[in-house]
């Protein structure tokens, strides 16, 4: 017998299935329906004698035979009353008696045939109700949780639960969340980055064993395996060493191997494919890492230490990372040339001790090197297990404590000494082994999910923290904000305000950095170019042909793939079914960080902010669309805008004009169509769905030359407005109107593009636009203007309209313009 969920019996009062009406009208034609078939839809739960829950009703009746049926019983489960019975398929289910009772009813239509694509548009509950391999996942995580659990419960650990706010953030480097209490409002909380600290004070309190499975928190990035809320194991074991604590791993993760099997019975996870025999496969850190580049690492004890591996980084020509302290360097030295050969489980052991100031140390028999008494278990290419001798020295724990301060200046990363610890060791702690790995990437491994947002209940903190939607505190569009918007007699663009706060600081980097990289040398420029992709990757100045036949050199543009909005390790569309179409599966070309340090993540965060807004008036023209066009697929563009491979930025520099200059007319890719009043490329509407714009920046050169810095830390100073007032972006309106836009500086705007009007089938329509670059008004300035556009667009393979992909049209376009 299946389980019964009365909500989804939709047939047993009547309900039409709503897809072809509009959200509202359907919505409320559903709770009609449901107040005339039933008085009281969310009744109490009835008291019955015979109520059986599923596992009981499969307990009592397992004996029935094909087609038996037992008479003389009654029974209700759920909402079903009847006689128990087998069908003649061998299925144990109810013949019912009475018509089933509705408990629940849903309001809505549970997206059961939608499409499956790598992010939902649907909030996360509803994903579960429509898709069971979804919800597998999430029952694989409780099971591999309560495995874990009972792994130690059945060796003696005791459970504890430890804080999580904490004067100090403690327990490894990372940037912290900060917060305070109103009790003391004078001091300054944090959230803890891990449990380590309190379990070893417990240790030094005469518990010998102890574990906890608990959330921990850092401040940083949120990718396809990281999230700033994470759910970690420790344990820590008095009288363990680095090879008792090796070996417990082998056995907790050979163990677990078979246990998923074992639950995967319907086949929905798809585990990893690793070879879990033991014992696990080791590598030496250091001579590991000699071995691969063919030569010794300097003295990493020495004064000089830091030096030489720069030295070391540009033999290599490896690209230095951001914040080049030591530990650093070596954790990308390992990144780099040993973890990727840890398909099946390896431990990477013996790193140096700058890298594990929680360890033991002692000298390396072989190089001679101070190194930690730690191992680190990779398995496919990431961590999954960290292991320690912990340092039970407060002399020694002090010196590495003040050392990682040391290491840690100039960075964002909470380091401190911390006293009430090392105060803690003076009372002794015994020889301890620690272990601890991350739950969320254990659960991705066991369960084949590609994303940490998979193995989480509702999904990474960017989802959790969105506000959508009308409710208290959300934000959305009226319909009748959206007919001004994109109405028949509208501009076809909105103004999105209320933005959160790093939007201006992020805006005013961003668009400084246009100015910066239009400034590098033409040597530093052409290297950034990708002819392959029609100039459509990268730096692109004097490439596209103006509607005067001479090609265009008054304005540089630089284009990036934000591939990386899905997955920061992503820098372009996969090419593998569209070999022809670089434009969007050529990967992204940075400029070094050497030259334009902070470009890249000031780029990535403001187009990713962008495009979160995107999402919100995406959902807001869904809402409209449903609503106005038939035919029009629920949640379209929302999906479009959160699951798309293929959107892209242009950031652009129009260089200061002189009094004979032309201005400009290109704002974004797309058709061209001559009109009045325009300037170089004649006006043209975007080919995407729905383009981001931030307000331009006015910058005078002659005032403050862009030079590039190695550390350019501040923005441009900009100027309030254009000298020229004839500069700017302009709109062709459905009335045939030029109109000219403003967009404030603490704003971003919206316009619909060419395939999205294909896909409503004309009734949200392209906006024809144009720009008028700034003209020389006399005197001695030299006027600058910087924006950034991003071009929400279908994914290649998705039609825009009955049997023409994005890819096909894709092509048009850049046969036609390119």
């Amino acid at each position: 017998m299946h389980s019964i969920r009365p909500r989804a019996l939709r047939g047993l009062v009547g309900l039409r299935n709503s897809s072809n009406a509009s959200p509202g009208k359907a919505f409320q034609e559903r709770v009609q329906e449901i107040r005339n078939a039933c008085a009281e839809p969310y009744p109490r739960l009835a008291v019955d004698s015979r109520t059986l829950s599923c596992a009981e009703f499969r307990s009592r009746y397992a004996h029935l035979k094909d087609n038996e049926s037992v008479e003389d019983d009654s029974v209700v489960v759920s909402a079903v009353t009847g006689r128990p019975h087998r069908t003649g398929r061998g299925e144990l289910t109810i013949d019912a008696t009475e018509l089933p009772k509705l408990l629940s009813p849903c309001l809505h239509d549970v997206p059961v045939h939608d499409s499956p694509h790598e992010t939902s548009p649907y909030p996360r509950h509803v994903q579960f109700l429509a898709d069971p391999a979804t919800a597998d996942i999430l029952r694989a995580r409780a099971s591999l949780i309560q495995y874990l659990r009972q792994f130690f419960v059945d060796r003696s650990f005791m459970e504890v639960s430890t804080p999580i706010i904490g004067s100090m953030a403690g327990g490894a480097i990372a940037r912290p969340f900060n917060t305070s209490a109103t009790e003391f409002p004078d001091r300054q909380l944090s959230l803890r980055i891990a449990p380590e600290l309190w379990l070893k004070r417990l240790v030094v309190g005469g518990f010998d064993k102890v574990f906890e499975i608990g959330p921990s928190f850092r401040n940083e990035g949120i990718d396809k395996t990281h999230n700033p809320e994470f759910t970690t194991c420790e344990f820590y074991h008095a009288y363990a060493n680095l090879e008792d604590l090796m070996h417990i791993t082998e056995t907790l993760l050979s163990g677990m191997a078979a246990h998923i099997k074992a639950f995967n019975t319907e086949g929905t996870l798809t585990p990893t494919t690793a070879s879990f025999t033991t014992p696990f496969r080791r590598i030496d850190f250091i001579t590991g890492i000699e071995a691969q580049i063919n030569r010794s690492l300097p003295n990493l004890s020495s004064p000089d230490a830091l030096s030489n591996m720069h030295t070391l980084f540009h033999d290599l020509s490896l690209p230095l990372p951001t914040n080049t302290t030591l530990p650093r360097l070596l954790d990308e030295l390992c990144a780099t040339y040993l973890e990727p050969t840890c398909t099946d489980p390896t431990f990477i052991i013996n790193p140096p001790e700058c890298l594990s100031p929680l360890s033991k140390s002692f000298v390396h028999p072989v190089t001679k090197q101070v190194v930690a008494a730690r191992g680190e278990l990779f398995i496919e290419g990431k961590e999954v297990v960290n292991t320690y001798e912990e340092e039970n020295s407060p002399f020694e724990q002090r010196r590495k404590f003040e050392d990682q301060v040391r290491f840690s200046k100039g960075s964002e990363e909470a380091v401190e000494v911390d006293e009430a610890y090392l105060e803690a060791l003076e009372w002794g702690l015994p020889a301890t082994g620690g272990w601890g790995c991350g739950v969320d990437r254990l659960v991705m491994l066991f369960t084949g999910a590609k994303r940490i947002a998979d193995v989480l209940p509702f999904g990474t903190l960017r989802a959790v923290t969105r506000r959508v939607g009308g409710g208290s505190g959300g934000r959305t569009v009226s319909f009748d904000t959206l007919t001004e918007a994109f109405g028949p007699s509208s501009l076809g663009i909105i103004i999105v305000k209320d933005l959160p706060q790093k939007f201006t600081q992020l805006r005013a980097q961003t668009l400084s950095h246009a100015s910066y990289l239009a400034a590098l040398p033409k040597s530093d420029l052409e290297s950034l170019e990708s002819p392959e992709s029609n100039y459509l990757v990268g730096w692109s100045c004097g490439k596209e042909t103006l509607k005067s036949g001479t090609f265009d050199t008054l304005k540089g543009s630089y284009y990036v793939n934000c591939a990386f909005y899905q997955d920061p390790s992503l820098q372009n569309a996969p090419a593998d079914n569209f070999p022809d179409l670089p434009q969007y599966t050529a990967p992204n070309i940075w400029p070094p960080e050497r030259k334009l340090p902070s470009f890249r993540p000031n780029v990535e965060q403001l187009c990713s902010l962008i495009i979160d807004t995107a999402a919100l008036v995406a959902r807001a023209c869904d809402r409209y669309a449903e609503a106005n066009i038939e035919g029009y697929k629920p949640g379209y563009l929302a999906h479009v805008v959160k699951t798309s491979l293929t959107t892209k930025a242009r950031l652009l520099h129009y260089f200061p004009a002189d009094a004979t200059s032309s201005d400009d007319g290109e704002n974004g890719e797309g058709d061209s169509a001559p009109v009045e009043d325009d300037d170089w490329c004649a006006t043209h509407v975007d080919h995407g769905c729905l383009t981001g714009l931030t307000s331009a920046m006015f910058l005078d050169e002659a005032a403050t030359l862009p030079i590039p810095d190695p550390t350019p830390t501040t923005s441009l100073p900009e100027l309030p407005q254009s000298p020229d007032p004839a500069a700017g972006l302009y709109i062709r309106s459905r009335t045939g109107t030029v109109v000219k836009v403003n967009i404030p500086k603490d704003c971003l705007a919206f316009q619909t593009g060419e395939a999205l009007q294909l896909i409503t089938q004309g009734k949200f329509r392209a906006v024809p636009h144009f720009v008028k670059g700034a003209r020389c008004v006399g005197g001695k300035q030299r006027i600058a203007r910087n924006t950034l556009a991003v071009f929400t667009q279908p994914n290649l393979e998705e039609e825009v309209q009955e049997g023409l992909t994005f890819a096909e049209f894709a092509r048009g376009v850049v046969k036609k313009n390119y």
